[in-house]
Formats: structure tokens, C-alpha cells, sequence
């Protein structure tokens, strides 16, 4: 009987394990069915789901309370807790542990729990460190416990906890730092302000932008060009969930500023034009140096054009010609201003180009060369040219004075022209040569016959008549003239009547000549005043002169009333380029000056009077010499002009020289000659 009551007990066991194994399959059935749908409702709900990068890695029991004891073994998936348990007193619980582990480099938190299956109302649960909202980190694992717990009675639990994981989506639009690279915003970043200001000298600025956010991004941070001058630039800040805010950086991009230059003079130069800076060149990042073109025209370069070179300041330009020189600011950071305005240089380094040609003419049989010379320089131009001649058998050559020279028949000369430019540039042609024809007259040049021509003469005292010949001699006719007026002859002391002739002769009238006033006349040595008379004397009178009148030293004049005149005063100096020791010239008398050409030699002679030479070393007759020593010697005279002014008399002369005018008045007979000219021909050979 016993045996049958173990074996009852035994069956009783094995039923209760085949009803809990029956069970099992119940419940995963269900927790497979309850966990599809759950799925299938997430979705419908239109919520992201997420896969398996965060998902629950563990679960175990921890503790247990009251008699609360597993009535199987907890199962978990990747976003559910599974458990089967007996919570048998009122206080009774059960505890487990389990982690929640993020696999990706995303951000996620826990979106929902529920419990999904929940079969005893009287059973509450708990967890800890792993609550709705609590995020995940990447790679973050969450240690967490869930218990439950008995309220009251005796209870069975079956639950199924399900926990909804999602991606961690940001709204956080904000900026915590903006900045450009290099420069200071104004002002400078705070929080809560959206717009700023910046001064820069760049062709592009970095804009650096830091989010709040790291969900977050930018657009229009980075490298961003600009232009010179104002513009606006945008940053858009969008969160994770499409929340936009916009920053404004307002940059004002200052170009670089040209100098103003000038040139040292604005003529023509030789060698070279100094170019400076009147006004220096100012960039934001301060002037590294400048930049220079030389150019052949006044227009601006292009941007782009290759510089002649670089500068600190001046520059000497040497390029020839006219060239115009451009400065321009090249800043710290590389930028250029635009081009300065140009300044005009003019070099001239080239000789000018020279030539003459010669032609040789004779007029009236007299051998002329006519020089032509042609000098052209087409920078700063001629200034003038000179032309030089010479016979070819001459050691030196002469400068022609004008254009022309006369020259000997036969003879040949050479000559060349030196042309200067007006900065002192020159050039000498080639020495070229010409030959001047011979002079000859010989019988065999032969003889020329000029055409008969007439010309009239009057007062011919005869008049014979040639028969006209064809050997060149002349012919002459006579014929008798009218009467006519002479003009009125003075210089006669009488008047007589002449009767008016037919015969050619001329008769004289006579008629009063009035008194009139001569200029004045100076210089005169005496006045003697001259009685007025009716016979046609003159009279003089001598009047004081109301200026004083200063004359150079050599007029020599007399005073009108005192007949002296003042001499030349001379003053005697020995030479500067006479040597040391006694000269001969000591006073300014007449017997004692001795007058030295240049490069004569000087010999004193005691007791007799000097004589100088330039070859011979002897006194003149009468004396001996003492010579000095190779010394040479010039007379040097000093002229002093007259400084005492002097009050002259003035001679004003009336004049009535003669009584009468006489007019003649003639009738001559008119000769006509006729001339036939024989002339022997000139040979230039």
C-alpha cells in the first residue's frame, strides 16, 4: 500500500512535469504569437523600429524573497524579458539581472517598456537603471534589474516585458562657437545672437561653425570665397529631426589700396628716371611690398599680367623711350591692390642717326659747296649738328659757320656732320668726300652771242650813230627829250638866270631856302656863336645839357666850355701765370711797361731799353741782360672805365646854309643803246 501510495506520488510528480513541459510549449507558443503581434503593432503605429544594434544580452536571477521561486528558467530575446514564477506569501519576490548593450556608433535610448502578458494583477514589477527615455550611448551597456513582487495572496506569474528601442533623434539647432578663421567677429559669439560683422582681406575665408548638437549639421562653414567689398554670408544649422536656425556673418573684404608714385623729372633723361612712392600703399594685414610693370602704352595692366619686377620704395627705370611705370600694394597675406595710375618715363640712350651730302655749284663761276644734312632722333630729338670740312690735304678740319663754303677748282675736300640729341646723346657720319670740278676758258669752249636788248640813257653829251653789226658790237640812237624838274641841288653859293634853250641845255631858277633846326650834335670841342643873317649862314649856340651822362673809357671827349679831356686810366699788375721772382713791369709810366705777347720770352737789360723774342737770348743793341730762369712773362692791363660823370655842353645847330634852292631844270637828248653782247664760254671740267 505504500508502495502504490510512492508510485502515486512518483506519477503525480511526472504529471506535474509533463503539465509544466505542456505548459511551456503553451506559453512560447504564446510569447512567439504575443511578440509577432506586438511587432506587427509597432509597425502599423508608424514609429521606427529598430533592428538588432541595440538589443538585451543578458539575462539571470538574482534573488528571491518569501518563498518566490522560478517555476521555469527566464528566457530573453533581443527586446524581450520572458519569466515564469511562483510568488506564494504576500511579501514574496523574485529578481533578475539583466543588460542592455548598444552595438553601434549611433545614439538610442529606450522609447517604451510593456508588459505584453501580464496574468496576475496582484503581482507588481519594477525595474531600475533602465528606464523609458534613458539613452545609449554608442557601444554603452546598461546594467539593469526588474523585480517582482507579491501584493497579495498567493500568485503564478507568466510575463512577457517587451522594451521598444529607437535611434536618439536631436532638435538641438544651435551653434556653442562661430568664428573666421584668423580674423574677430563683431561682437564677438555669444548664444542667444544670430548676426555678426568681419573686416578681412582674403579671396576666400573659413568659417568655422561648432553645433551644440553633434546630430547636427552645417552648411555654409568651411572654405567660402568672396569678393572685394560688402557681402552677406549665410550658416544654416539643421538637427537631426530638420529643425533649421540660420547665422549671418556680414564681411567686409577689404582690398588692398595702390600707392601714389612719382617721377623724379618729366623731361627727357640719359640714363635712368627714379620712381618713388608719394603715398604709401595700406592693406589690413599691412603692405609686404610692392609690385611694378613698365609699359609701352598709359592703359592699366590687366590682373593677370606678369610684373617687371618688385620694390620696397624707389626704382630706377632704365628701359629707352617713352614707358610708363604702374605700383601696385601686394599685402601680407598675398592680395594686390589694384594698379596705381601711371607715371611718364622718358630715357634716351640711343645715339641719334647722322648724315650729310654735299653738291657742289658754280655760280657766277664760282666753285660753292652746299652742304645737307639730315640728323633725325626720335626721343628726345635733335639739338643741334655741326659740320665739319676740310681740304683733303689739310692736317685739321674747320666748323662750318652756315650751310655753304667756297671752295678751290679742282681741289677735293672731306667733311662729316656730328648730330646732338637734348640729352647729350651723339653720333658722327662717315667722312665722305667730294671733288670740285676745274676753271677754264680756251678756244675750244667757243663763243655765245646774246639777242640785241636796249636800255635808255639821258645826259649824253653825243650822240653817233653805229650801223648795226652781227659781231656783238652795239648801235646807238639819239633822240631829244622833254623838259623836265631835276631835284632841288643845294651847295650853291649863286643863283643865275639861264634862258631856256631848244637845244637841249637846262636853265635855273632860284627861290629862298627857309631857316631849320639841325638835330642835336654832340662832341663838340668849341661853340662859337654864329650871328643870324639873311645871306644863309649858320649860327651855333652852345646850351648846358640837363643830363648827366657817364662815358665809357674810351669816347675821350671834351667838355664844351673847358677843352680838356680825361685819358684812359691804366693800371699795371703782373700776370697771375708769371712765375716767382722780379718782373720788370713796376710802374704804369710809358717808358717802363713792356708789352709781352703771349708765349714771348722777357729779358731785362740794365742801362738799355728791353727788348723781347721768342728765340733769341741777346739784349737789344746797347746793354746786357740778366734772363730768369725760363721765367715767362705777359703784360696784364687793367682798364679803368671813367667813374667821374662828367656835365657836357650840348651843340644845337640852325641851319641855313645856303640863300637860294636852286631848281635846274634840263632838256637832254635820250641815247638808246642797243647791245649785242659777245661772251667766250667758261669750262668746268
Amino acid at each position: 500500500m505504500k508502495k502504490r501510495i510512492n508510485i502515486i506520488k512518483k506519477n503525480k510528480k511526472w504529471n506535474n512535469v509533463i503539465l509544466y513541459v505542456v505548459l511551456g510549449i503553451v506559453l512560447f507558443i504564446s510569447v512567439g504569437y504575443s511578440s509577432m503581434n506586438t511587432t506587427l503593432n509597432i509597425s502599423g503605429k508608424g514609429y521606427f523600429r529598430v533592428s538588432d544594434w541595440i538589443r538585451i544580452t543578458s539575462m539571470n536571477i538574482s534573488s528571491v524573497s518569501s518563498g518566490g521561486v522560478e517555476n521555469y528558467n527566464s528566457k530573453y530575446s533581443k527586446n524581450e524579458l520572458m519569466s515564469s514564477i511562483s510568488l506564494p506569501n504576500g511579501s514574496s519576490s523574485v529578481t533578475y539581472n539583466f543588460t542592455i548593450e548598444n552595438f553601434s556608433d549611433k545614439y538610442g535610448y529606450i522609447k517604451n517598456i510593456t508588459n505584453t502578458e501580464y496574468s496576475n494583477s496582484n503581482v507588481k514589477y519594477e525595474i531600475s537603471g533602465c528606464n523609458i527615455n534613458d539613452t545609449l550611448d554608442p557601444h554603452q551597456v546598461l546594467n539593469c534589474t526588474i523585480t517582482f513582487t507579491n501584493i497579495s495572496g498567493t500568485n503564478d506569474l507568466s510575463s512577457i516585458i517587451l522594451f521598444e528601442f529607437d535611434e536618439l533623434i536631436s532638435s538641438d539647432a544651435n551653434l556653442i562657437d562661430l568664428s573666421v578663421l584668423n580674423y574677430q567677429l563683431a561682437p564677438p559669439f555669444v548664444e542667444d545672437l544670430d548676426e555678426y560683422s568681419v573686416k578681412v582681406e582674403e579671396t576666400d575665408i573659413t568659417i568655422v561653425a561648432t553645433t551644440s548638437s553633434d546630430k547636427a549639421t552645417v552648411t555654409g562653414d568651411g572654405v567660402v570665397p568672396v569678393s572685394w567689398g560688402t557681402s552677406r554670408k549665410e550658416v544654416i544649422v539643421t538637427a537631426e529631426d530638420n529643425t533649421v536656425k540660420k547665422y549671418y556673418i556680414n564681411v567686409n573684404n577689404i582690398r588692398p589700396i595702390a600707392p601714389v608714385i612719382e617721377i623724379d623729372n618729366d623731361d627727357y633723361v640719359k640714363d635712368k628716371h627714379s620712381v618713388s612712392i608719394k603715398t604709401a600703399g595700406t592693406a589690413l594685414s599691412d603692405v609686404d611690398y610692392y609690385e611694378y610693370y613698365i609699359s609701352d602704352t598709359n592703359s592699366i595692366p590687366s590682373e593677370d599680367v606678369t610684373v617687371s619686377g618688385t620694390t620696397n620704395g624707389s626704382e630706377d627705370i632704365t628701359t629707352d623711350g617713352i614707358t610708363y611705370i604702374f605700383y601696385r600694394t601686394v599685402s601680407k597675406h598675398g592680395n594686390r591692390s589694384v594698379w596705381s595710375n601711371g607715371v611718364e618715363s622718358k630715357i634716351d640712350t640711343q645715339d641719334p642717326y647722322a648724315d650729310v651730302t654735299a653738291n657742289d655749284t658754280y655760280p657766277n663761276d664760282v666753285p660753292t659747296i652746299t652742304f645737307s644734312p639730315t640728323t633725325i632722333d626720335n626721343e628726345s630729338g635733335i639739338d643741334y649738328y655741326q659740320i665739319y670740312y676740310k681740304l683733303s690735304t689739310d692736317n685739321n678740319y674747320q666748323l662750318l659757320n652756315g650751310t655753304s663754303v667756297t671752295g678751290i677748282a679742282g681741289a677735293t675736300y672731306d667733311y662729316y656732320v656730328i648730330s646732338y640729341d637734348k640729352v647729350g646723346n651723339h653720333a658722327q657720319s662717315e667722312t665722305k668726300h667730294i671733288t670740285l670740278k676745274n676753271y677754264g676758258q680756251n678756244a675750244t669752249c667757243g663763243y655765245t652771242y646774246s639777242n640785241y636788248t636796249s636800255t635808255t640813257t639821258n645826259d649824253v653829251s653825243a650822240c653817233t650813230e653805229v650801223p648795226e653789226t652781227t659781231d656783238g658790237t652795239t648801235y646807238t640812237t639819239c633822240s631829244l627829250g622833254n623838259w623836265s624838274t631835276t631835284p632841288t641841288t643845294t651847295g650853291t653859293d649863286s643863283c643865275t638866270v639861264v634862258d631856256k634853250t631848244t637845244n637841249g641845255t637846262s636853265y635855273t631858277t632860284c627861290e629862298q631856302y627857309p631857316w631849320t633846326l639841325n638835330s642835336t650834335q654832340t662832341q663838340v670841342y668849341n661853340c662859337d656863336a654864329v650871328a643870324k643873317s639873311d645871306t644863309g649862314k649858320s649860327y651855333r649856340t652852345c646850351t648846358l645839357d640837363s643830363n648827366w651822362t657817364t662815358y665809357k673809357t674810351e669816347d675821350k671827349q671834351k667838355s664844351c666850355s673847358a677843352h680838356t679831356y680825361t685819358q684812359d686810366k691804366v693800371e699795371c699788375s703782373k700776370s697771375t701765370y708769371v712765375r716767382s721772382g722780379p718782373t720788370y713791369v713796376t710802374s704804369c709810366s710809358a717808358t717802363t711797361v713792356v708789352v709781352c705777347n703771349s708765349g714771348y720770352r722777357q729779358y731785362i737789360c740794365p742801362g738799355a731799353s728791353p727788348c723781347h723774342t721768342k728765340n733769341t737770348s741777346s739784349c737789344c743793341s746797347g746793354g746786357t741782360y740778366t734772363s730768369y730762369s725760363g721765367g715767362w712773362y705777359q703784360k696784364i692791363e687793367y682798364y679803368w672805365k671813367k667813374v667821374t660823370k662828367v656835365k657836357y655842353y650840348t651843340k644845337k645847330e640852325y641851319s641855313r646854309s645856303y640863300i637860294y634852292n636852286k631848281k635846274v631844270y634840263t632838256r637832254l637828248y635820250n641815247k638808246t643803246v642797243y647791245t649785242r653782247t659777245k661772251n667766250m664760254k667758261t669750262c668746268w671740267y
